[in-house]
């Protein structure tokens, strides 16, 4: 049977694990929110962006669906300055 000593011992390192596991899920449960506020915020240039492809898809539009097999390609650039190399491989690449 185990002496005194080693069950405190044993009870000291369950509670430290114990304040470990509830800190990790502080930290979790803050950055669940964090990545939840920064989708949320999105919804309205989403909104945005899909009314402008629908605009310029629209069913009497050539670029319909319905027309045949045309196809279109809707190119999003940056108009940061440290941004060039991105630019470049979506204008050389992104048109294959």
């Amino acid at each position: 049977m185990a002496n005194i000593k080693t069950i405190r011992k044993r009870i000291t390192g369950i509670k430290n694990t114990r304040q470990l596991t509830k800190a990790m899920k502080m930290v979790a449960a803050a950055k669940l929110r964090r990545a939840q506020m920064r989708a949320e915020s999105t919804r309205p240039y989403n909104k945005t962006l899909t009314e402008m492809i629908q605009a310029v898809a629209g069913e009497g539009s050539d670029l319909s669906p319905i027309a045949g097999n045309k196809r279109a390609c809707l190119v999003f650039a940056s108009d940061r300055v440290l941004c060039c190399s991105y630019n470049i491989n979506v204008s050389l690449y992104g048109l294959e």
